[in-house]
């Protein structure tokens, strides 16, 4: 199961704010139309879009120019590749490789040289001012990104060198890492080990107080702190943990309401 979120920062970008109203929903529908599988490329004809956004064709094509703003690339015969930029697919359920691997091999080639089958984007793309001029190299030898891609990443390993950096913090014995692994590598896309290892350490060294939505204090974990959701929706503490304006004041003084 897909759920795609949209970033509420959206509502505050300047490009997103000077556009008219049926500007703003040809964008939102194409960051969040059903189209989208696994892997972040789609095919949706300008009619389509036109329909559902209640619109003409002539005004989809007057957005077009701007849609790269915001993480929207429009290749060639109707096809478009979304960065995570505003928004992010949060996968559930244990089929989701075999799914990738499906609607990968569905595509045509000119989509697989851009999006591998983790659903990493070729730099080229990202780079190339016109979207319809492909890269020409195979795909292991393209610069990717979806919040960088620079070396194959060794999950596993790296899970378990960061449950060996949180049990040396807080004197616990954590071994299994099957509750969080999935958030793990969902984060991993978004940030460094070092980022993340850095969040776990300023979550120890600045005595994070982490209270659930009744404020009765949690003894916090790495299952808590690589969680994607929350009661109240998304969430990301890593961020936060590593954001200089958490670490301001004394230590045991900054507080995360941690809502299970």
């Amino acid at each position: 199961m897909e759920t795609r979120s949209l970033s509420t920062q959206i509502w505050r970008d300047p490009v997103f704010m000077s556009l008219e109203d049926k500007e703003q929903k040809i964008i939102l529908f194409l960051l969040t139309n059903d189209k989208m599988p696994v892997l972040p490329a789609y095919q949706i004809a300008k009619t389509e879009i036109a329909f559902y956004c209640g619109t003409t064709v002539q005004k989809v094509e007057d957005v077009h120019p701007k849609i790269k703003s915001f993480g929207i690339h429009s290749v060639q015969d109707d096809w478009y590749v979304i960065e995570e930029k505003f928004t992010r697919a949060v996968y559930t359920g244990g089929k989701t490789e075999k799914a990738r691997e499906r609607v990968w091999n569905n595509f045509p080639p000119f989509i697989k040289k851009i999006i591998d089958l983790d659903g990493f984007i070729a730099q080229s793309l990202l780079n190339d001012s016109h979207s319809s001029e492909l890269p020409t190299a195979s795909i292991n030898h393209i610069s990717y990104t979806r919040n960088q891609k620079p070396e194959t990443i060794n999950h596993k390993t790296e899970i378990e060198k960061l449950i060996e950096i949180f049990n040396s913090l807080t004197g616990k014995n954590t071994k299994s890492y099957k509750s969080f692994f999935e958030n793990f590598k969902t984060w991993r896309k978004e940030y460094s080990f070092s980022q993340i290892e850095s969040a776990v350490r300023s979550a120890s060294d600045h005595g994070w107080i982490w209270k659930s939505h009744d404020g009765s204090p949690v003894d916090w974990n790495l299952e808590l702190l690589l969680r994607t959701r929350n009661r109240t929706g998304e969430c990301d503490y890593i961020a936060r943990l590593i954001d200089p304006t958490y670490k301001g004041a004394g230590k045991k003084s900054v507080s995360s309401n941690l809502d299970l």
